[in-house]
């Protein structure tokens, strides 16, 4: 999709959980492509929807370690390049709002959204400790999106796209979910000089959900 753009884009095949794996994907970005300005933190994660008293320690695990361990490792690889550059770089992490509602949203994906919000909360922190060094980290909540990742979701499980997709419309006040072209505007402006001011903090992507109690 990037070449497709005209843009230049690398394919690498990388555990995020792996140290190992994690150093050889940032020296290659680097080999290839001379520095690191950005570092997005919007890898595909496992939304597993269990009951507490369901939850066995390898599903808190395996959670937690997607989703939050994950991005300890890309942060702590990637960091030592923005300060060595001297013009420090930009760290975005894509979050949800089932981190942040207690109730309702997400309220089956307890490790899922707490390995979420730690993910945050690093990241808001980081860009703060290493503020002076030009660096900033910041976070972009993510409600309901009508896109092919949750589409793929739903037919893999057999359900009812049409369906599912108007009770999910019907969790947002507006009555309909946003995009992924919305979540990647957000994100290009965060990322942009426009933005250098901002760190440290949230940007709900949400249709307002977060701020009510819609939602399963």
């Amino acid at each position: 999709a990037i070449q497709a753009e005209g843009l230049q884009g690398i394919g690498h095949v990388c555990d995020v959980t792996r140290t190992e794996d994690v150093l050889a994907l940032v020296e290659r970005v680097k080999d290839e492509l001379g520095r690191i300005d950005i570092l997005i933190n919007a890898g595909v994660h496992t939304a597993m929807p269990n009951g507490f008293k369901k939850m066995t320690e390898d599903i808190w695990r395996r959670a937690i370690d997607i989703n939050l361990h994950a991005h300890f490792q890309l942060i702590h690889s990637v960091l030592p390049t923005f300060v060595e550059q001297e013009s420090g770089g930009c760290i975005l992490h894509f979050s949800t709002i089932a981190g942040e509602v207690g109730l309702g949203l997400g309220r089956q994906r307890h490790a899922y959204a707490a390995g979420k919000a730690g993910a945050a909360v690093l990241t808001k922190r980081i860009g703060i400790e290493y503020a002076k060094e030009g660096v900033r980290g910041n976070v972009i909540q993510i409600g309901y999106i009508n896109g092919p990742l949750v589409n793929r979701a739903v037919a893999a499980g057999g359900a009812d796209i049409e369906k599912v997709t108007a009770v999910r419309d019907s969790y947002v006040p507006r009555g309909r979910q946003g995009t992924p072209a919305d979540v990647a505007n957000m994100a290009a402006f965060l990322c942009s000089d426009e933005a250098r001011l901002l760190n440290g903090s949230d940007f709900f992507v949400d249709g307002g959900t977060a701020g009510c109690t819609y939602g399963p």
